[in-house]
């Protein structure tokens, strides 16, 4: 069990702390939310989640997102219990259903996680859930993982064919594959995502991570040397800064770290 143990089941949320402001308003929470996940700032994005919950508790995007900030800080037991909870509540939610599969798939169970993603596939239409693109992209990297990369563009394409996905997309997958190990392919799919937007730091500290597992030392380093231009404080950009100069062995701890 990881650092959310005491997840509770009414509708009091484990994830909260602090009190409201009276000027937060769910919308101004749900795209702060956006922006800190897609940032890389995880945990910030989840208690922000939390806190829209406490003025709409059945909003999916909310529900989605508490379920990808948890796989993303690998709490995987806890996204795995709030998915499940997340489902009993609101029904078929394509983000929740996405994440479910991916959960799956990274646990090996890829078989029902193919039958997880067909479900949040059939209802990835519904797009008051800010995440039912991440059905397309679960779909795509179960295909990765598979050797169905043909098809797996497809799924791409159409993830990143939903309004409002622009780079978020290609940074997905990209995280998604090197996950996967899949170093090359998380090099294309980044490089893409930072063409379309090259001031977020979480693509090019994902972009270092690729090309040095790759073992392209220079490449990384450039791309660790833009992070810093953007967020000179990044205690993740500093530490991956010291493993860059030691081992190989140094920098595949911090991939666990990561990705488990």
């Amino acid at each position: 069990m990881g650092r959310f143990e005491y997840l509770e089941f009414d509708r009091k949320n484990p994830f909260l702390s602090g009190d409201d402001s009276p000027e937060e308003t769910p919308e101004l929470l749900l795209d702060t939310a956006w922006d800190l996940y897609w940032k890389g700032s995880f945990e910030s994005a989840l208690r922000t989640y939390s806190r829209v919950l406490r003025h709409q508790y059945l909003n999916p995007t909310a529900w989605s997102g508490q379920v990808w900030c948890l796989i993303e800080m690998n709490e995987l037991y806890e996204a795995d219990v709030w998915a499940d909870r997340g489902s009993n509540e609101l029904g078929e939610t394509p983000g929740i259903l996405a994440g479910k599969a991916s959960l799956l798939s990274r646990q090996g169970f890829t078989r029902e996680a193919m039958l997880w993603v067909d479900k949040a596939v059939s209802c990835s239409h519904k797009r008051e859930d800010r995440f039912a693109m991440m059905a397309w992209l679960s779909r795509a990297e179960l295909l990765i993982k598979t050797g169905g990369k043909g098809n797996a563009e497809l799924c791409i394409s159409q993830a990143a064919a939903v309004p409002g996905s622009g780079f978020r997309a290609h940074l997905a997958i990209g995280r998604s594959c090197l996950c996967l190990r899949k170093f090359l392919l998380a090099v294309k799919y980044l490089d893409e995502a930072a063409q379309k937007c090259p001031s977020n730091c979480n693509i090019w500290l994902n972009l270092c991570l690729a090309y040095r597992g790759m073992g392209h030392i220079r490449q990384a380093e450039q791309a660790l040397e833009r992070v810093l231009e953007l967020e000179p404080s990044s205690r993740e950009a500093q530490q991956l800064q010291r493993e860059l100069a030691v081992t190989t062995g140094g920098f595949g701890g911090f991939l666990k770290r990561l990705f488990g």
